[in-house]
């Protein structure tokens, strides 16, 4: 198990630039494509594949997009996948500890015999990967989401520099996260509404409106607005009786 896990790696001012240009297109109001994210991930860090992967760990149900698609794999790959991926010792690891940070593969136990799963040889070998960089945002006990970044054994090791810059972006993919949700839910919201004659809005914890299940009628109700105030006082009651 490497110990530079614990390493403190200050970025270099090019890298902090560039981080800072990927947290502001990950931010920008039609960013909201989790395919996107993959393709700005890439662009910092170099890697064969990169993936975002959304995971049920109690009925081995799990949701997958990769950049270049091929990273997907195959119906063989998949299948070894959903019967082995209890075997990832980087999995396994975050489950144990429960800690969010980017890990890889030689910062955990068992690291180096990963090469000797079924997982590996029925998923990773055939897509020619050795190499792996993940980091999970925040979810319930039973679900990982996880980014992964993925290389070959010709392509070496993610460094110490890589590790940084995920620690860096993380937060931002969190908050991008959160916006790919939250469109789909008020998309789904749409179109339960619409011809019911509802019209449903999204708002932050502080009662701004983040977006609405249609051209709202006045624009007090458009986004980016403060709720109106006896709006914005059940909200905050809501809040309180789920602290309390």
């Amino acid at each position: 198990m490497s110990s530079t896990v614990a390493d403190i790696v200050e970025l270099a001012d090019e890298d902090l630039r560039r981080v800072f240009a990927a947290a502001t297109a990950l931010a920008e109001p039609d960013a909201d494509d989790q395919a996107q994210s993959l393709r700005i991930v890439r662009s910092l860090i170099d890697c064969d594949v990169a993936s975002f992967n959304d995971m049920l760990l109690s009925t081995q149900e799990y949701r997958a997009i990769a950049d270049p698609p091929v990273g997907r794999g195959t119906p063989s790959t998949r299948r070894a996948f959903e019967q082995y991926v209890h075997q990832h010792p980087i999995l396994r690891h975050r489950r144990a500890t429960r800690t969010n940070m980017p890990l890889r593969l030689c910062d955990v136990p068992d690291g180096d015999e990963f090469e000797h799963t079924d997982l590996y040889a029925g998923l990773y070998a055939p897509l020619g990967l050795h190499y792996q960089l993940t980091v999970t945002l925040p979810a319930p006990p039973d679900v990982v989401l996880v980014y992964a970044l993925s290389r070959s054994l010709s392509a070496g090791e993610f460094t110490a520099r890589d590790v940084a810059v995920m620690s860096a972006l993380r937060p931002h993919l969190v908050m991008h996260h959160q916006a790919v949700v939250q469109r789909a839910m008020s998309t789904a919201l749409a179109g339960e509404v619409a011809g019911a004659g509802w019209l449903v809005l999204l708002a932050d914890r502080d009662g701004t409106i983040t977006s609405t299940s249609d051209a709202p009628p006045t624009a007090s109700l458009e986004a980016g607005r403060l709720l109106p105030t006896e709006l914005r006082a059940l909200v905050e009651q809501l809040h309180g009786e789920e602290e309390a």
